[in-house]
């Protein structure tokens, strides 16, 4: 295993180097044009430098996407090697590629923020001492990273995740970064056969990217969310690709996180168990028995969770209030607040109470609306402090 890393280390680190090259090339001819440097190309006489710059920004966009991806795998091998017992000479060389492979990931972003530039292209306007200030501070920042990414201890074997992605060594990486932590791993490559696999068996978690062939991620997921075994099934997002809009198309596809590459594996590990822990807490409130919060062991949110606690008989009062008076755009506001402080105290049961009430909401469903208001009450009082 530690041959065949290795091996993939050195031949990805060859295919990087070759995408940075078009990235670079691509940049140069933007600039070329956008300085006048180079006569701009013609159409019946007329110049199109605003249409080869948004060619070129694409082309541009496209290859920073095959860089991040790249680079996803080749930190997340260097991340595994680096649990292996390594020699002196390994570990230096594992430990450069991870902090190089995420300076670089650093620079990229830097350089080229589509839609914060002007309208068609990703051209970096900084001078070349810009450009090595960004190479060491990212440097810096790499190594700082590396440093600090924690063990994780805590197995759950009962739990699965099902990873969908199209690249075969990000579901290998994928599967051998789960499977040490602990968890049952099955990969599909493509949003399709995910949807035929969700039909089929109850996954604690779903790590799905986006860009896929015969069916991508984000309609995987709306039909996965719309009915089924799955449809309350916690799905992470993963992209490698830098727009910003790619968060806000996930959200409304029904996803519940995102993650983007290279993926931190203290991140996304740190995801899952929080997805798995609240899952947990929901299914255990049926069984009866006290409810406490998910961060009751973190002594930085104690205060927040007795907060949490002392005021949410007067909040679900308020709701009922507000039903009672037909004011549904009030209730609206006070179950969305309720919604965001469950997540933040650790109570995902009232998060997931509030977000079924939105729904009942919108479609004007009074007695349904009602009869969770009901149940909530009585979840108040089963909720505590501490733990018995």
């Amino acid at each position: 295993m530690l041959a065949v890393c290795f091996s993939l280390l050195v031949m990805l680190n060859i295919s990087l180097a070759l995408e940075c090259s078009i990235l670079i090339l691509a940049v140069s001819l933007g600039l070329c044009l956008k300085f006048g440097k180079h006569p701009v190309p013609e159409e019946n006489g007329v110049k199109t430098t605003k249409q080869f710059e948004q060619t070129e920004s694409q082309s541009a966009e496209n290859t920073v996407y095959k860089i991040r991806t790249l680079a996803n795998i080749i930190m997340g091998f260097a991340d595994v090697l680096r649990d292996e017992p390594l020699s002196k000479e390994q570990t230096k060389f594992t430990k450069a590629i991870y902090t190089n492979t995420k300076a670089l990931v650093e620079i990229i972003e830097e350089m080229c923020r589509t839609e914060e530039s002007e309208p068609g292209g990703i051209w970096p306007l900084q001078s070349s001492k810009w450009a090595l200030d960004q190479v060491g501070k990212a440097g810096k920042r790499a190594v700082e990273v590396t440093e600090r990414i924690e063990k994780q201890t805590e197995l759950h074997p009962q739990a699965h995740i099902l990873v969908v992605d199209d690249v075969p060594e990000n579901r290998l990486l994928s599967e051998l970064l789960l499977q040490k932590a602990g968890y049952r791993v099955t990969t599909c490559c493509n949003g399709k056969e995910a949807v035929e696999l969700a039909k089929k068996q109850k996954f604690n978690v779903i790590l799905m990217d986006l860009k896929m062939p015969v069916m991508d991620g984000l309609d995987a997921t709306e039909i996965i969310k719309s009915q089924g075994l799955n449809a309350n099934t916690n799905i992470i997002a993963m992209s490698a690709s830098s727009m910003k809009s790619d968060k806000l198309l996930c959200a409304e596809a029904g996803c519940d996180d995102y993650i983007a590459k290279p993926i931190e594996k203290d991140l996304l590990l740190r995801k899952i168990k929080r997805f798995i822990r609240e899952s947990k807490q929901i299914e255990m409130v049926s069984q009866g028995g006290d409810i406490t919060s998910l961060l009751l062991d973190d002594p930085n949110y104690q205060k927040t969770i007795e907060m949490f606690i002392n005021n949410l008989p007067e909040r679900i009062r308020q709701m009922h209030e507000a039903l009672d008076e037909g004011n549904l755009e009030d209730l609206a506001l006070k179950v969305h607040a309720l919604k965001g402080l469950g997540s933040f105290a650790g109570f995902a049961v009232y998060t997931e109470k509030a977000r079924v009430i939105e729904e009942e909401i919108d479609n004007n469903e009074l007695g349904k609306i009602r009869q969770q208001l009901d149940e909530m009450a009585k979840l108040c009082l089963r909720t505590k402090f501490r733990r018995p």
